[in-house]
């Protein structure tokens, strides 16, 4: 089976950490040829990195995320390219690590569903509303897509990479790119499913959202899943973060060191707030005692980094106590002091609800918000 893939680069600094070099390894044990979209700028030493696994590199403006790469990409290749030679496209970013199993057991796998127009590793169950109230319906989700021959030579697939609107921000990149993939295709009468889709019986979705956040554990043991997202590695998602990162390392080749380097370097950058233990530390030590207001999952999930890393937190805060113990208490209960620091384990809405109320109260540097 001839594969052409199509891989999106983008970092902030311009550089390619090891972990991307070892997944386009992988990736090329399943294609034939590799485009390299990147957006952005890049410094001269990861160019070169690149060139390394393909002469063909695409350079852009960072504009219309992945969907504006994939875009451009492929309207700058459609006349020069025999799309008849290739039986699959990949389109996938460098928004994972992997392969922590081999690629080709899932594509060996998904060769069989022979009725399959367009699939992807994990599906977005549906019905969870967004911010700003969109119901996102069930759908394949982009970071790894894959086209095949009978989608790709029909007019259809080139009318929606030229209708696309380059999306301008995270939401509508998601509502108008990733969603609109899936169901424009399927109202097509084209059929897509997920590598989730067809072993679905090995793991129970019980949490909306991300499968990827709330299940990376058991799609790396259930499913030997090749790849885990780097937004499932949070503090706020500690708990089977930790379980899947002891995982990879216990029964996977992959050198997990590789995670981690990545993360402290973004972490070092200050370009991520979930995840950034050196931010949680320095405001760990800056303050005589620390309380943990939450404790939902977000809440749960940063005391069980707390006792990881061995740090002492004096109570968990509560809007509403319900919870019988002697280190929880709601806000009027306790008795703050100038150095003491809390911790706002709650997601955005929460978060700006609970901020109204306390945030006259301390000073910013008192108040650290992990979502």
């Amino acid at each position: 089976m001839n594969r052409l893939g199509i891989f999106i680069f983008y970092d902030a600094c311009g550089i390619v950490d090891q972990y991307v070099e070892v997944l386009l390894e992988g990736l090329l044990t399943v294609l034939n040829k590799l485009v390299i979209v990147i957006n952005g700028n890049i410094t001269n030493t990861s160019e070169r990195k690149l060139r390394r696994y393909s002469a063909n590199i695409f350079a852009r403006e960072n504009i219309g995320f992945d969907g504006g790469g994939y875009k451009d990409a492929l309207l700058n290749l459609k006349e020069n390219e025999k799309w008849e030679q290739w039986d699959e496209v990949i389109f996938c970013n460098d928004t994972f690590y992997g392969a922590i199993f081999p690629w080709k057991q899932v594509f060996d796998r998904m060769q069989k569903e022979e009725n399959v127009d367009f699939w992807g590793l994990s599906r977005y169950p549906g019905d969870d509303l967004g911010e700003k109230g969109f119901n996102y319906p069930s759908h394949i989700q982009s970071y790894f897509l894959v086209c095949r021959k009978r989608l790709l030579l029909n007019p259809v697939f080139w009318n929606f990479w030229t209708m696309l609107k380059y999306p301008d921000s995270r939401e509508n990149a998601t509502r108008d790119f990733e969603v609109k993939f899936t169901t424009y295709f399927s109202e097509k009468g084209y059929l897509g499913k997920a590598y989730m889709d067809i072993c679905d019986n090995k793991i129970v979705l019980e949490h909306k959202g991300s499968p990827y956040m709330h299940y990376a554990y058991e799609l790396l043991k259930e499913l030997r899943f090749p790849i885990i997202k780097r937004n499932a590695l949070v503090i706020t998602n500690f708990k089977v973060a930790q379980r899947a990162m002891e995982y990879i390392d216990k029964y996977s080749n992959y050198n997990v060191n590789l995670i981690y380097d990545h993360l402290k370097r973004l972490a070092k950058e200050n370009r991520i707030k979930s995840f950034n233990p050196g931010r949680l530390e320095d405001f760990y030590n800056s303050h005589s005692r620390v309380f943990i207001y939450g404790y939902g999952e977000y809440g749960q999930n940063v005391e069980a980094y707390f006792k990881y890393k061995g740090w002492r937190y004096e109570g968990i805060i509560v809007s509403v106590k319900d919870i019988r113990s002697s280190d929880v208490y709601t806000y009027d209960e306790v008795q703050f002091k100038e150095n003491d620091g809390i911790v706002l384990a709650l997601g955005k809405n929460a978060y700006q609800e609970v901020y109204s109320k306390i945030g006259s109260d301390f000073t910013k540097n008192q108040i650290l918000a992990l979502f």
